[in-house]
C-alpha cells in the first residue's frame, strides 16, 4: 500500500507514528531504518498502515463528525441515475440492489475511519432517531439517491416491533437486505402480471445475434438447401458439400404435408419481417421529427412563414394551398440544405453570411457627378501625332 502513497503522505504517516504513543510499537520497528520502506520491503503491513491512515483522517470535533457523516458515499455514477427516479429503479431493480450492497460496504469503511475511542463522544449514540438526536440510520438513509423511497422500503418490509429491537448496524442491514430482495422479487412478478394485459403486435422472438453482421436482407425463398461450406464471396456450385442443380427446388422431394408446413412458416417469417420494417420506419420517422425540430421556426424569407415539413419531405401536403406554412421551392431547398448541414453547420454558414454583409464599402454605387461650374477643365491631347503639340 505504501508504494501508492505520495511523499507528503508518507512523511505525514511517519510523523504520526512517531508522535502518537498508541503507535509506539510501530515506531520501534521503523525507527532504526528511518522510514516505513527499507530496500523495497514494507516494515509495516497493509493493515497496520491502514490503521494509522484511519487515525489521521479521524474527525477532530463534533462539527467534523457531522460533516463526514453527512457526506454520501454512494457511487457517484449510479447516484445520479437513481436520484428521485423511481421508474429507473423499477426497470433496473437488480442493478439497484447491487448498488445498495456496494453502498453498505463503503459506509462501513466510513464508520471505521470515524469510530475511535477519542471520537465516540461525537458518534451517533442511537440507531434510530431519538428526539432531536439523529440516529445512525438517519445518516445512512440520507446518503441514498431517493431518501423517501429508502425509508418506505424500511417501513414496509420491517415490522414496527422489529425495528424497535434493532441495536446495531449489522442487525439492521441483514433485515433491510431481505426487504430489498423481497422488493426485487415483487417487482419482477409485477412485470409478468402487467405483460399479460398488453396487446403485443410485434413478435417476441428476435433474430440470431449473427444477423447484425449481415449486410444484405436474408431471403426466405428456398432455392437450395445444400450445405454451404465456403464464404458468400466464394459460394458456387463447386463450394457445395453436396453439389446439385441450383435451379432445382428441394420441396419436390418432400412430402406434401412438409411442403405446406414450410410454406406456412415462410409466410409467417415474412410477415414478421415486414412488420419489423414498418416499426423501424416509424422509429426512424420519429427520430427525424425530433432531429428537425430546431427548423420549426426558421424563416428563409421575411415575407413567408416557415417551411411545411410534410411538403419538404414528401413533396405534397394534405392541406394544399390552405396550409399556413411555406411551400415555396426556394424555401424548401434551403430547408433541405439546412437539414443536411445540421444546426451547427447552418449556424456557421449564417454567421459567415452575416460577417460578409458587415464589411464597409470602399466605393459608392452611384454614377459619377459632372464637373461643377468653374472647375478646371480636363487636359486633352492636341490633335495629330501623339506628343507633336509639345514644345521642346
Amino acid at each position: 500500500m505504501v508504494h501508492y502513497l505520495d511523499n507528503h503522505t508518507k512523511s505525514s504517516l511517519y510523523s504520526t507514528i512517531e508522535m502518537e504513543t498508541k503507535f509506539q510499537a510501530y515506531y520501534d520497528r521503523i525507527e532504526p531504518y528511518g522510514g516505513i520502506i527499507q530496500m523495497g520491503s514494507h516494515l509495516l503491513d497493509n493493515d497496520e498502515v491502514y490503521t494509522v491512515l484511519c487515525f489521521m483522517a479521524r474527525p477532530k470535533s463534533e462539527l467534523e463528525m457531522k460533516k463526514w457523516l453527512g457526506q454520501s458515499v454512494w457511487d457517484a455514477k449510479t447516484y445520479h441515475k437513481f436520484k428521485n427516479n423511481r421508474n429507473y429503479i423499477q426497470t433496473y431493480i437488480d442493478y439497484y440492489l447491487q448498488s445498495w450492497i456496494h453502498y453498505k460496504d463503503r459506509f462501513n469503511y466510513l464508520l471505521e475511519i470515524l469510530d475511535h475511542p477519542e471520537t465516540r463522544k461525537w458518534f451517533p449514540y442511537y440507531i434510530n432517531k431519538k428526539g432531536n438526536d439523529l440516529g445512525l440510520l438517519d445518516y445512512f438513509f440520507n446518503g441514498t439517491p431517493d431518501v423517501a423511497f429508502s425509508r418506505q422500503v424500511y417501513e414496509r418490509y420491517i415490522r414496527v416491533e422489529v425495528r424497535h429491537k434493532i441495536k446495531d448496524f449489522s442487525q439492521f442491514w441483514k433485515l433491510y437486505l431481505e426487504g430489498l430482495k423481497k422488493l426485487r422479487d415483487k417487482t419482477k412478478e409485477l412485470e409478468d402480471t402487467t405483460f399479460m394485459y398488453k396487446t403485443e403486435k410485434r413478435a417476441i422472438f428476435t433474430a440470431p445475434a449473427e444477423r447484425i453482421f449481415e449486410k444484405d436482407k436474408p431471403s426466405f425463398s428456398r432455392k437450395n438447401d445444400a450445405l454451404q461450406v465456403m464464404g458468400e464471396s466464394e459460394a458456387d456450385s463447386d463450394g457445395l458439400m453436396f453439389p446439385g442443380d441450383e435451379n432445382e427446388e428441394t420441396e419436390e422431394r418432400l412430402p406434401p404435408e412438409e411442403v405446406a408446413n414450410r410454406e406456412q412458416e415462410d409466410s409467417r417469417m415474412v410477415s414478421f419481417e415486414e412488420e419489423d420494417e414498418v416499426h423501424q420506419t416509424e422509429e426512424v420517422q420519429t427520430q427525424n421529427d425530433y432531429s428537425d425540430s430546431w427548423l420549426a421556426n426558421v424563416r428563409y424569407s421575411p415575407d413567408r412563414p416557415p417551411v411545411c415539413f410534410e411538403f419538404a419531405r414528401y413533396g405534397r401536403c394534405v392541406n394544399g394551398k390552405e396550409c399556413k406554412y411555406s411551400h415555396h421551392p426556394d424555401d424548401v431547398a434551403k430547408h433541405n440544405a439546412s437539414k443536411v448541414l445540421g444546426r451547427n453547420g447552418a449556424k456557421v454558414l449564417g454567421e459567415a453570411a452575416k460577417a460578409q454583409g458587415s464589411y464597409a464599402k470602399t466605393h459608392t454605387d452611384l454614377p459619377p457627378k459632372g464637373s461643377s461650374h468653374g472647375a478646371r477643365s480636363i487636359l486633352k491631347h492636341p490633335p495629330g501625332v501623339a506628343g507633336s503639340g509639345r514644345k521642346a
